[in-house]
């Protein structure tokens, strides 16, 4: 359990890391407008798909929109704000976490915070700005899309150090880096409109629906029974995620690579 003084150092940490992170503004910027560009040819593509095909299984261009606000956000904030998080496996077998061991507190949190990608980051401001130009915002819709966006970013951020983790085990990021592409592709589109095979897939195997389909559904479709289950997967997946990489760790022998993690 971390405690108030662990959490102040990491807070400072991903502070210090998004100095670092925004030195070339400008550049950044850049990018950032680039990605909203992506976005508009993205959100175009699905208009004219869904004013072809019409609804699928309760999904229609609306709630497509609120499906990719929240994924958009959820990229930005764990692969942008938590950026060691796609990298995990990466550290693990290649020995680099070794610094971040010495320090005082727990592992993870900080080495979680060391990174920031600040491209990635934009994909955050691509959401919020989708959301309040076209996602028909309201005071209701705008807190239970804040919490499906919260949700969402505890399960993904659980799923990938889930992956990550792995590397104690084989010793390759191979695990890692197949999490990461399949729960990506997997949370950008709703698992309900593929097949039986493809939603299983999505459900159980590459849990990716609890990251995005779910809190998505919650949001147009709201019910207690969806509001439990975004709830419970946002507290199950981080505890099972931090006993598979302290588990991992207790077997983890140096590779004497000392550098920054």
């Amino acid at each position: 359990m971390i405690t108030l003084r662990e959490l102040k150092a990491v807070l400072k940490i991903w502070k210090l890391a998004w100095a670092e992170a925004l030195v070339d503004r400008r550049a950044v910027l850049i990018q950032v407008l680039a990605l909203g560009g992506n976005g508009v040819v993205w959100l175009v593509f699905w208009f004219f798909f869904f004013r072809r095909v019409g609804v699928i299984r309760s999904w229609g261009f609306n709630e497509l929109v609120t499906l990719l606000v929240i994924a958009w956000s959820i990229h930005g904030v764990v692969i942008g704000g938590l950026s060691n998080v796609r990298r995990l496996g990466e550290l693990i077998s290649t020995g680099r976490i070794d610094a971040t061991l010495a320090l005082p507190g727990p592992t993870l949190p900080f080495l979680l915070v060391r990174k920031i990608d600040a491209l990635q980051a934009g994909n955050f401001v691509v959401g919020l700005g989708v959301y309040i130009f076209i996602g028909q915002p309201s005071l209701v819709k705008t807190v239970l899309v804040s919490g499906a966006i919260i949700a969402g970013s505890v399960v993904l951020t659980s799923l990938l150090i889930v992956a990550g983790s792995l590397s104690f085990y084989t010793r390759h990021d191979a695990a890692s880096d197949l999490g990461f592409h399949a729960v990506s592709l997997f949370m950008a589109y709703p698992a309900d409109i593929f097949g039986r095979g493809t939603r299983f897939m999505m459900y159980a195997v590459v849990p990716a629906a609890f990251v995005t389909t779910v809190p998505a559904r919650m949001i147009f479709e709201f019910s207690r029974t969806l509001a439990l289950v975004v709830l419970v997967s946002a507290v199950v997946a981080p505890a099972i995620a931090t006993k598979v990489f302290y588990r991992g760790l207790e077997r983890y022998t140096s590779g004497a690579v000392w550098t920054t993690a």
